[in-house]
């Protein structure tokens, strides 16, 4: 089951059996009759989805830092190539 913020920001979330959009408080689906979580349970669902979204936003944040910092390290190891085949090519007498 999922949970989204529907339109003119009333909370909604999706029915277990069919997957259609729900309004919180339904007891049954309005369109398979299921019955549904309660409210208790939903506001559980949603307190740990936003707690796994803000720790994917640190790991993504800290996986971006660590390609930069990557990025960084091979600039500097392509500067530096290049600086000895200049060097190399000058003690050649190139």
């Amino acid at each position: 089951m999922g949970s989204i913020e529907g339109e003119g920001g009333e909370r909604m979330f999706y029915c277990t059996n069919c997957g259609e959009a729900q309004d919180d408080g339904m007891t049954f689906c309005r369109f398979c009759g299921e019955k549904q979580p309660g409210l208790q349970l939903i506001n559980r669902l949603r307190s740990e989805a936003r707690r796994l979204r803000q720790s994917g936003e640190e790991s993504t944040t800290a996986a971006t830092n660590i390609q930069q910092e990557t990025m960084s390290t091979l600039a500097r190891l392509e500067k530096m190539r290049q600086e000895v085949d200049e060097a190399a090519q000058h003690r050649s007498g190139r």
